[in-house]
């Protein structure tokens, strides 16, 4: 009778009361109230939901310093400036991420489906031969580890550049 009135799905209510909102047949349901978004509770009676339950957890960290060498450049394990042209930059980077996703369901252990670190390292250089040639060397170290499959991958980049401008 629903289909020959043209309704394709089914809202579910609690089993017990009929008075709230649970489940609808093969979609997920999300209810705006205001400026929110609200999902069924997975405490309901009806199945238990895989999108709503899906957990993502992303850390990431960058750090980049830029050496401008106009002034001279002082590492940090040397006390004095070295002198480079003054069209010259040095730069560094270090980044540090941390991912984990997992699907939780109700009745049910969490089931990790992502967990992996990863660790980049970059030097790069960059040159300005007159304002419209630029030319650059980077030289870039990755590790990822995949800590569900005991996977550790590893990687060295290095590239030379180029740009004009006209």
């Amino acid at each position: 009778e629903a289909k020959a009135a043209g309704f394709s799905q089914v809202l579910w209510t609690d089993a017990v009361e009929h008075a709230a909102l649970e489940e609808v047949g093969t979609m997920n349901l999300f209810v705006r109230i205001g400026d929110e978004f609200a999902t069924p509770s997975l405490a309901g009676t009806i199945l238990g939901g895989v999108t709503r339950t899906h957990l993502t957890k992303n850390h990431d960290i960058h750090l980049t310093k830029t050496y401008p060498a106009s002034k001279g450049i002082r590492f940090p394990w040397s006390k004095r400036r070295v002198k480079l042209p003054n069209d010259v930059n040095l730069n560094l980077t270090l980044g540090i991420a941390r991912d984990t996703q997992q699907t939780e369901r109700a009745g049910v252990a969490p089931i990790i489906e992502t967990d992996s670190k990863r660790l980049n390292v970059a030097s790069g250089t960059t040159y300005n031969f007159t304002p419209s040639i630029t030319g650059g060397f980077d030289l870039a170290f990755r590790q990822t580890k995949d800590y569900k499959q005991n996977l550790t991958q590893r990687g060295i980049t290095i590239s030379v550049n180029g740009q004009f401008r006209f």
